[in-house]
């Protein structure tokens, strides 16, 4: 963070970039340099072993490191179409459940409507008797009616919202 911080650079060039190395022995600075010397030095010791032991397949039976080679050509073809084949199919997954929810998308707005339809025809059906009782004196039944009818929707609606909103 403080290297980070360093605008004027006086930090940067007080560092020593040392790598820390734990061995059997007390533990001993490592330069950088002399790290990545040694990476690469054991790398070059691995690929060495690797090319010796392909030599000494080829010493026993000749021509064994082009079928080795060649099988592991096969192999890496084969998994190739695997994973190609994995890929399609969770492309054809996700596709799949895409559709799966536009239309649950779609049921939800067609219920949605069905139900705004059904609630106004209540409303009108209901509100008109309410009218209809109070024109023929009727007036405590139509308050009642009328009351309820609208007590209802009110209901619906404000239940409606608190479970679109959760």
């Amino acid at each position: 963070m403080a290297s980070v911080l360093d605008i004027s650079g006086r930090y940067a060039r007080n560092l020593d970039y040392q790598y820390r190395a734990i061995d059997s022995k007390p533990s001993y600075l490592k330069s950088d340099k002399e790290a990545i010397s040694s990476d690469w030095a054991t790398i070059g010791l691995d690929i060495r072993k690797a090319i010796g032991a392909f030599q000494e397949y080829e010493d026993i039976l000749p021509e064994s490191m082009d079928k080795i080679l060649s099988m592991t050509e096969i192999e890496t073809q084969h998994l190739r179409e695997i994973e190609k084949r994995d890929q399609e199919h969770k492309i054809k997954m996700e596709e799949e459940e895409i559709e799966m929810k536009k239309a649950v998308i779609k049921s939800d707005a067609r219920r949605a409507n069905l139900g705004l339809v059904t609630g106004l025809i209540i409303a009108i059906i209901g509100l008109g008797g309410s009218i209809y009782l109070g024109i023929n004196d009727k007036v405590a039944a139509s308050a009642i009616i009328g009351c309820g009818t609208i007590t209802g929707l009110v209901a619906v609606f404000v239940t409606g919202n608190k479970r679109q909103r959760s």
